[in-house]
């Protein structure tokens, strides 16, 4: 439980609540805001950001959180992008001190998609989802986790509706830890979607996938999880497909000063036409490299590279022929904290879409900075 009148590294708490926030402000300019390489058109886009998080402590092991973020946005020159988007999460979460958790909760986003094109239009929805996540730890070295969702996503527009979906989830998590510093661990995951039906043919699919790995635990040089096995995507109204499946989050601390992470996957993903997608489904592959650096307490240097490629499976939308994407990513951050509560970062970003469907390839660069108030 809270203890006493406190100023903590962030925020403050009194007795059973503890409260701490942020508000962030972006400057940001983009060489190519509609994601289109035809007529490119850049602008000027500011973002107000704010976020709070309140905890009450009905006992010290029995918590109550709520979270809001909100985006707050203004473009120069273009008035048909999203101006907000906000987003909220609820949760209880019980705890035991062998490690053993049950946690309950709720999260809403109400959010758009961007447009396009100058004439085009936000693409708003809500999606909401409620989840409880349960981990046992069972003997000395064995522990089993299940975590269950229910998700529903609807958007404004009726031209959009073709993207509403219900979906639900199951993951059973089984891990071995006799090791010090290394967990074998095992994961099944089952989800299943059901889509807006479109001229009668169904596309509702479910996922089937089985992973299998280690776990190197946190505070150790080498840290995260790598994981490989096996998916499966079905559905009534397209043919299935099977593929070998990776999960890998790894981190490494190299030095005092400097730390790499990777992450890495192999999976399916269903697709949307909000988005400009196509087909019903994606089998994606990718991964993201990052390399921090701070070998002075209050600046970092943050360089991100990102790859992934899409393969479009489904065959409904588009049957001439595959489409197949490779994006490509890369920023350099520079991060200052002139204070505890007051910090600065300078952003370059380069992105790009390369896809043998002309219409949705696009290069962009962008610039930004912004200052972050931390309460």
């Amino acid at each position: 439980m809270f203890q006493g009148l406190a100023h903590a590294q962030h925020g403050w708490q009194s007795g059973r609540i503890k409260a701490d926030g942020d508000i962030k402000l972006t400057f940001r300019y983009s060489d190519n805001i509609f994601h289109n390489n035809n007529e490119k058109k850049s602008d000027f886009i500011t973002h107000v950001q704010p976020q709070a998080k309140l905890s009450y402590a009905i006992a010290h092991d029995n918590i109550l959180s709520a979270m809001y973020r909100g985006d707050f946005q203004h473009h120069k020159n273009y008035d048909n992008f999203p101006t907000q988007g906000n987003y909220g999460t609820f949760a209880w979460q019980l705890m035991q001190p062998r490690g053993s958790r049950f946690e309950a909760g709720f999260i809403l986003d109400d959010a758009s998609i961007q447009p396009y094109s100058e004439k085009g239009e936000a693409r708003d929805y809500f999606e909401w989802q409620a989840y409880i996540d349960v981990l046992l730890k069972i003997g000395a070295f064995t522990e089993s986790g299940l975590k269950l969702k229910r998700s529903s996503r609807e958007f404004d527009e009726n031209l959009w509706k073709i993207d509403n979906y219900d979906r639900y989830g199951l993951t059973w998590h089984l891990g071995y830890q006799k090791w010090a510093f290394t967990s074998l661990i095992f994961n099944y995951t089952y989800s299943h979607q059901e889509n807006n039906d479109v001229k009668a043919v169904s596309l509702d699919m479910d996922v089937h996938t089985i992973l299998a790995g280690l776990r190197w635990e946190p505070g150790r040089r080498l840290y995260g999880r790598l994981q490989g096995g096996y998916s499966r995507i079905s559905g009534d109204g397209f043919p299935g497909s099977s593929s070998f499946a990776l999960n890998a989050d790894l981190g490494y601390t190299y030095s005092d000063f400097t730390r790499f992470k990777l992450t890495a996957y192999r999976r399916f993903n269903p697709s949307t036409r909000a988005e400009r997608e196509t087909n019903v489904y994606n089998a994606s592959t990718g991964g993201k490299f990052t390399t921090d650096y701070s070998r002075w307490d209050q600046l970092r240097f943050i360089l991100d590279f990102k790859y992934e490629n899409q393969v479009f499976e489904g065959g409904y939308y588009v049957s001439e022929k595959r489409r197949n994407d490779n994006f490509y990513l890369g920023s350099v951050k520079a991060r200052y904290a002139i204070r505890q509560w007051l910090s600065l970062e300078l952003q370059y970003r380069y992105r790009e879409r390369d896809s043998n469907l002309m219409s949705v390839e696009y290069e962009e660069n962008t610039a930004a900075f912004w200052i972050k108030f931390t309460l």
